[in-house]
């Protein structure tokens, strides 16, 4: 059964995936990270984070109407204020988060960081989640030592667009 939840955390998985995007609008790359999450038997939730690191930010309204286009095909949301994942892993403690090679290869750059090695190491450190890194076009995700960030490249999964 879907539900859209407001600022809080699942209770009651014992494994689940949070998906996290703006989806504007919702395509068949989503909905398929979702489905390939339930064929590993970890719930998938989606994410929209009414402020947003990287797009402009929404309002609730706008985040509703997002979420709904999940519910109809039977996925739970999640709604909150939560735009980068240090905060993402830390407030909502998911057991995976799944991301496209894009997003991936922002989060793993040292720009982002400022170019402070330290604070990115120690980022990556302190997550407590594993991530799945999906492929999209034109992108081939930055490569990561696994005792540092644990991550796995969902290889073989269908180009999201």
């Amino acid at each position: 059964m879907s539900k859209i939840y407001f600022n809080e955390r699942p209770e009651g998985l014992t494994s689940w995936c949070l998906i996290p995007g703006s989806f504007n609008p919702v395509h068949e790359g989503h909905l398929a990270i979702g489905l390939y999450c339930k064929t590993l038997n970890i719930e998938p939730i989606y994410e929209i984070s009414l402020p947003n690191c990287d797009k402009p930010d929404i309002t609730l309204e706008e985040g509703k109407k997002r979420a709904r286009q999940f519910t109809k095909f039977g996925f739970s949301v999640i709604i909150d204020e939560l735009p980068y994942f240090t905060e993402k892993w830390t407030y909502l403690k998911p057991s995976y988060i799944a991301v496209g090679a894009d997003t991936w290869n922002r989060f793993v750059s040292i720009q982002t960081y400022k170019g402070d090695s330290e604070l990115q190491t120690h980022t990556f450190r302190s997550c407590r989640t594993h991530f799945l890194v999906f492929p999209r076009p034109s992108y081939i995700p930055a490569v990561v030592d696994n005792k540092v960030l644990s991550y796995t490249y969902v290889a073989g999964f269908k180009q999201i667009d």
